[in-house]
């Protein structure tokens, strides 16, 4: 199952910059944490909804009781993308 979480002007994010993105993963009800523990998590970009992934990589658990995850986006990965 894949979640939908665009990346926004708050998140201040630039290409060709090292950046962190964490989130939660939530039940159903999305008030209450998931817990993660066990999953492989992929997380992948694209330049739009429907769009092919520009970027795929795994992501680390951080702290499966809370459905915390992390994934590390380096300026290389995205030095070569254009706005």
């Amino acid at each position: 199952m894949s979640e939908l979480s665009p990346i926004s002007k708050l998140d201040y994010w630039f290409i060709g910059e090292d950046q962190d993105f964490v989130w939660n993963v939530y039940e159903s009800d999305g008030v209450t944490y998931k817990d993660i523990t066990g999953w492989d998590i992929e997380f992948g970009m694209a330049r739009t909804v429907s769009g092919n992934s520009v970027l795929t990589k795994s992501a680390a658990v951080e702290d499966a009781s809370i459905g915390q995850c992390r994934v590390q986006v380096t300026a290389l990965e995205t030095a070569l993308f254009t706005p």
